[in-house]
């Protein structure tokens, strides 16, 4: 080796042994910021903002955010531009399917090259993915709850940007909570990509059917001309070819004139009215039933199949997610454009179309399977419905979509369930189901953690459910944390424990559904509230107390970061006014059942003549249900005004019964005057007739209209003891019993009804009555009596004590029952109704 060489060596090792020794030195623990390349960069070094050109309003409303939420002010730079040095820069990038599966189904990158951050995307809502990413993780932002009260910041901001590139795609396509696709959404990286809702109403018009009648379904033995109503219009003849074109038309047309589209909706329309020809029938014989109801599937997925052939072009080439292998490329569109993004038909897996089909469906039908997951604490229909599932992925769809009900409003009282959307969400997530849809429209003070939890699980199903409610009862609620969660988890635990057996959307709309919850319960839940309360007075004062007349490091930091310094009171004062919304409604509707139960006791006392209440019992629980309703109603239309709890405004425009008229023929002394004014008072039938091939015998009682939706063991027959009068229905999904009466404006009558009866809770049977002019129109509705969970199995007189609007012309009388449990009967055995002359 030559002596310069030698030298050079020695130098260096004796500067690797003093540098050595040097580290050696300092204390355990120093660490050099640095990576190979680049020291690290600093949060508050980044001063620049590169947006793309033409942002979306999404885009522009994040971008707003981040700035906002900033540490150091962004200058917004014009795209175009040399990229200045410490910029944040946004980019629109279009990558390879290979190289980036699903990046442009809502994915990000985000890296850094020296002193320029990178987010790229394949689109702008990609991009504000991962602006509210960079809130979260890098600025401790979230939103738990919309507007500013919603508004948190948690732990520190961080100082340096992350070296690792972070690449992120959503867990679910499609992540919805409708109604709250507003600001929240967008910052809780909710969307809404594929279009499936009641469509066949639309496709198949009024003007369709001038020229296609035979496309319309045959009921009650004729073809009626739609109205225009996805609620009320019957199914399209789903047998008939000339209904599988005319949806294929729609289905091309749309495509056509949406290139970039993805979806077109052809689920069925909101009712149970399907076609009862005998060609419908071969398809459906011999009828199944399925959670009670007939079930439809095969013949309205068959149509669904025909439809996709009939739509796919076999002549261009045909795309799906993975690669070539066929399915509907609108005409004009090229490969290119569809890879990742291929149209679908979509179907409604819905009420009658539940089950999963006998037969494979075409990979360009996205079924969208529609479940109450809130039933999940039964675990019979908890193990039904995953198996469900699990049919429904290896049906051969390519793409499964899911809608729930995760409702909040208009449920008066806190509808808890987050152990069964984790449950529900991780499991779908596993069974390959990536498209999700449910109706929240929140009521936040009795919703709590519900939106924000599921938002968060549908991005990553994976992360620990437990944390992500630590977190959100932890960062909301601060020092009333414990007592805010017990109030919560007391309000799920009890619904679990006292729901009972699945059913529909149970105490949907449902006025006596506040009855799960006892006046016990409900008390110990207004403690934790109160308890809450107290907690956040005592933080308060104390910061107070410490800060004397200088303000505080917390005030000021809250203040510089925008939040309010009592936000902790401010949020436990929306879930005290929430539950307040419950405790009147409770208090109500407690009133209003202590009066029919009174009322029922006047009207069918024992022998003895001192049996039942006195009219003074009853006059004084008419008085306390008056001022108990007018309390609920005046607290619930002014809390209803407050955006916090605006959805309180469906329940409020729920129609109650009112045991007036009960009470008041219970209470009043009265003469009859003229003839009996109702026909056939004793349901005396004359024989039975089956009106369709799903069945039951059906009595033929003149003069009364029989209405019904079948069900699962459905009866109508005759009441015990009878051959041919009176009449008993069981094992109902709803029937109707309705007579139109003719009657005089501003008179006094009595209805009089014997019954008998086995009513379980979410059983809703109801005397109903619309007034009607000379022209038809209605005058009035209401709801007179909504017979009482409990069982009355001998005869019961029932008797209201009526005054007919101005005008009145018509009274239609409806005796429904709706949602029969398997014990439940209700049991007619007598109805009249006459005008009558007041006494008192």
């Amino acid at each position: 080796m030559p002596i310069r060489a030698a030298q050079l060596l020695i130098t260096l090792l004796q500067l690797f042994l003093f540098t050595s020794s040097s580290l050696i030195a300092v204390e355990p623990g120093w660490k050099p910021e640095r990576v190979p390349g680049s020291a690290q960069l600093r949060l508050d070094e980044l001063a620049a903002l590169v947006v793309p050109a033409e942002p979306s309003a999404s885009l522009q409303a994040a971008v707003a955010d981040l700035v906002e939420a900033w540490p150091v002010p962004l200058t917004r730079i014009e795209p175009g531009r040399i990229l200045p040095k410490q910029a944040l820069v946004f980019v629109r990038e279009t990558r390879g399917q290979d190289e980036n599966t699903g990046f442009d189904e809502g994915g990000f990158r985000i890296h850094r090259e020296r002193t320029r951050v990178f987010l790229s995307a394949a689109s702008d809502e990609g991009l504000v993915n991962g602006i509210y990413a960079i809130c979260a993780d890098w600025l401790g932002l979230r939103w738990y709850w919309p507007g500013e009260i919603g508004k948190e910041w948690t732990g520190e901001v961080a100082l340096t940007v992350p070296d690792r590139i972070r690449i992120e795609r959503p867990g679910f396509v499609q992540r919805t909570l409708y109604p709250t696709e507003s600001d929240y959404g967008r910052r809780n990286r909710l969307n809404r990509k594929f279009s499936f809702n009641h469509n066949l109403g639309r496709i198949f018009s009024r003007e369709v059917f001038e020229t296609n009648p035979e496309a319309f379904s045959e009921i009650g033995g004729r073809r009626r001309s739609p109205r225009g109503n996805a609620g009320t219009d019957p199914q399209p003849d789903f047998s008939e070819p000339a209904a599988v074109e005319l949806a294929a038309q729609a289905a091309r047309a749309h495509f056509e004139e949406n290139p970039g589209a993805n979806s077109f909706s052809l689920s069925i329309n909101d009712n149970s009215l399907y076609d009862e020809s005998e060609a419908t029938a071969n398809i459906i014989s011999p009828v199944e039933y399925f959670r009670g109801r007939p079930n439809y599937t095969d013949l309205v997925f068959g149509f669904m199949n025909q439809v996709a052939e009939a739509v796919s072009d076999r002549e261009e080439a045909r795309v799906t997610r993975s690669g070539l292998l066929g399915g509907i490329l609108p005409s004009g569109a090229s490969v290119s454009e569809n890879l990742g993004s291929v149209p679908y038909l979509t179907a409604l897996a819905y009420y009658t179309t539940e089950q999963s089909p006998s037969f494979r469906i075409h990979p360009r039908i996205m079924p969208v399977l529609t479940s109450d997951r809130a039933q999940w604490h039964d675990p019979e229909y908890r193990a039904e419905d995953k198996a469900l599932i699990r049919r429904w992925v290896e049906s051969g769809a390519e793409r499964i979509a899911t809608w729930d009900y995760y409702f909040g409003a208009p449920y008066p009282y806190p509808r808890q369930f987050v152990q069964w959307i984790r449950a529900s969400i991780s499991f779908l997530h596993e069974q390959g189901v990536d498209v999700f849809f449910s109706q929240l429209p929140a009521v936040w003070g009795l919703d709590g953690p519900k939106a924000w939890l599921t938002a968060r699980l549908l991005w990553d199903p994976d992360q620990n459910a437990d944390a992500l409610l630590d977190e959100f009862y932890t960062n909301f609620f601060g020092p009333a944390a414990g007592p805010i969660r017990q109030f919560y988890e007391l309000a799920e635990k009890w619904r679990d424990e006292n729901e009972g057996p699945a059913n529909w959307i149970k105490f949907y709309n449902d006025e006596a559904g506040v009855e799960l919850f006892d006046p016990e319960t409900l008390q110990t839940m207004r403690g934790f509230i109160e308890e809450a309360k107290s907690l956040t007075q005592e933080m308060k004062a104390s910061s107070s107390e410490a800060a004397g007349s200088v303000r505080s490091e917390h005030d000021s930091e809250w203040e510089r970061r925008g939040l309010a310094p009592d936000r902790f009171a401010q949020r436990v004062k929306i879930v005290s006014e929430a539950f307040g919304y419950t405790e009147r409604y409770a208090a109500y509707h407690s009133r209003r059942i202590n009066l029919v139960g009174l009322s029922l006791a006047a009207l069918n006392p024992g022998p003895s003549e001192h049996d039942g209440p006195g009219t003074e019992a009853i006059v004084d629980a008419i008085g306390h249900y008056e001022t108990a309703r007018a309390a609920f109603v005046e607290f619930g239309q002014r809390l209803a005004m407050d955006p916090m709890h605006d959805r309180f405004a469906t329940f409020n425009r729920m129609l109650q019964s009112c045991p007036l008229p009960l009470a008041r023929a219970a209470t009043r002394k009265f003469e009859t005057i003229g003839h009996p004014l109702m026909k056939n008072p004793s349901f005396t039938s004359s024989g039975v007739e089956q009106r369709n091939f799903l069945g039951p015998d059906i009595p033929r009682v003149e003069d009364w209209a029989i209405q019904y939706r079948a069900s699962d063991g459905l009866r109508v027959i005759a009441a015990r003891g009878s051959e041919n009068s009176g009449l008993r229905i069981e094992n109902a999904d709803i029937v109707t019993l309705q007579q139109t009466i003719p009657v005089l404006a501003e008179r006094d009558y009595i209805l009089e009804i014997e019954a008998g009866w086995h009513v379980s809770p979410d059983n809703r049977t109801r005397i109903q009555l619309d007034w009607r002019s000379i022209t038809g129109d209605r005058l009035r509705t209401e709801i007179i009596l909504r017979i009482p969970t409990g069982s009355v199995r001998e005869r019961q007189r029932l008797a209201f004590l009526l005054k007919s609007p101005v005008n009145a012309y018509d009274l239609d009388l409806g005796i429904v029952t709706n949602r029969q449990y398997p014990a439940d009967f209700f049991e007619l055995h007598r109805a009249g109704l006459r005008q009558v002359r007041l006494l008192d």
